[in-house]
């Protein structure tokens, strides 16, 4: 294993796990504002609760 990885993996262990599940949360916030645009994008002509009930759709999809 190189230092790098030693690092990375030393790092992982070393962050708390509040801080862990506020970076997943976060990520997972981005992503779902990342496909709210790309259905934005998508559908240009939707209105806000058209997109909004594609989002949801998507999501119990991902399920």
């Amino acid at each position: 294993m190189d230092r790098l990885r030693r690092d990375d993996i030393g790092n992982a262990r070393d962050t708390p796990a509040e801080t862990k599940l506020r970076q997943a949360l976060e990520v997972m916030k981005l992503g779902i504002e990342m496909k709210r645009c790309q259905l934005r994008a998508r559908f240009a002509n939707a209105t806000e609760h058209d997109v909004e009930q594609r989002l949801l759709a998507w999501l119990a999809e991902a399920r």
